[in-house]
């Protein structure tokens, strides 16, 4: 039995001053007052992070973003796109176990990847997880939108990970709307104010609206909402990613993240593409922090909690959950000290899977 001891972020993440044990991965005993026994270590103890939206397949993708626009990096066709065909399988797995262990190390112990290239691509990534301790959630995407390509997909992994409705042909959506039913889907939408535009020219609906059509477990960005997509996004209790150092270096704009809390949407931290920004959801929770109207508390629970909720993992410090922590080396820390950059992640626990860093 494992015994970690200190200042406790349990449940609502309201401190106490205890211990917790674990045993075969599970958390037995949350107490507060001297542990029944030694502890193993003792510090600030939180719930890991949750790292809610990924590409880790252009990890080993060199580019510099300020030569492109949005569309020119990441759409069809883009440099990214390019940039991982010219990958070999080695260098593809390689770069992805690279960021799992760098984000594991920096606390995540779950990611939601949005895995290009098919059965092949998700392949991938299931490869290069298993030399880590890391969890990923892998949402594939088909090479070719079609009926046989699409069932591979989905049968591969756990679930389908799309890129703005606006990249794909009527036929293609008809297909999809009626193959991912019932299926975890996720989606990225008001993205790009063109693709906003595109939308409601083509279509008299924003991208967001008909993204919500797909009745998707999350959509990813909404940096460039239109009046009523917000609302439309809290009415059918969709939980938004945000990724907003992402977004800053992309140019494409500020997620509203403060509304969308206040709209009462679950709303989770994502690092996005690893060609653009390191897969540590503690630099995103700084950034957040920084740039947005939100208590530290509100973005602790974007970064360690809301990005379970997407993929049923209740990632809270409770009796009979999996152990799902991270311990920093200070007493008594509050948590705006580490959104301050002010403290370093000790020992990172997954069930049965520990890391050191110290």
């Amino acid at each position: 039995m494992q015994v970690y001891s200190g200042t406790i972020y349990k449940e609502d993440l309201k401190p106490i001053e205890g211990y917790l044990t674990i045993k075969n991965g599970v958390i037995k005993e949350i107490g507060e007052g001297r542990p029944p026994k030694k502890p193993i270590q003792t510090g600030t103890i939180l719930p890991s992070f949750i790292n809610a939206h990924t590409h880790l397949g252009d990890s080993a993708v060199d580019v510099d973003p300020e030569k492109y626009s949005l569309q020119e990096l990441v759409g069809p066709g883009g440099i990214k796109e390019r940039r991982l065909d010219e990958l070999s399988e080695k260098q593809l797995i390689s770069g992805i176990r690279r960021s799992l262990h760098k984000g594991f190390k920096e606390g995540v112990t779950h990611n939601i990847d949005f895995r290009e290239g098919g059965v092949k691509g998700i392949n991938a990534m299931k490869k290069a997880a298993l030399d880590t301790p890391a969890n990923p959630i892998i949402y594939g995407r088909p090479i070719q939108p079609n009926e046989s390509e699409l069932k591979r997909v989905i049968n591969a992994g756990d679930g389908v990970g799309l890129s703005s409705v606006c990249d794909y042909k009527p036929e293609s959506q008809k297909l999809f709307k009626k193959h991912l039913y019932g299926v975890n889907t996720g989606l990225h939408a008001g993205e790009s104010i063109e693709n906003q535009k595109k939308s409601m020219d083509l279509y008299g609906e924003s991208e967001v609206v008909r993204s919500l059509k797909y009745n998707p477990t999350h959509l990813v960005h909404l940096t460039n909402p239109l009046p009523g997509d917000i609302e439309a996004l809290a009415r059918q209790k969709t939980p938004a990613v945000v990724c907003p150092r992402s977004n800053r270096i992309t140019r494409s704009g500020k997620p509203p993240v403060r509304k969308l809390h206040d709209m009462d949407v679950d709303v989770a931290l994502g690092t996005d593409n690893a060609m653009l920004c390191s897969p540590s959801i503690l630099d995103e929770a700084i950034y957040t922090y920084k740039n947005h109207d939100l208590t530290p508390e509100m973005v602790l629970e974007m970064a360690c909690i809301n990005g379970g909720k997407i993929f049923g993992v209740d990632n809270r410090i409770v009796v009979g959950n999996r152990a799902n922590i991270m311990v920093v080396e200070e007493v008594n820390m509050g948590i705006k000290t580490l959104l301050d950059g002010c403290a370093s992640i000790a020992t990172v626990v997954s069930g049965l899977d520990v890391i050191k860093n110290v």
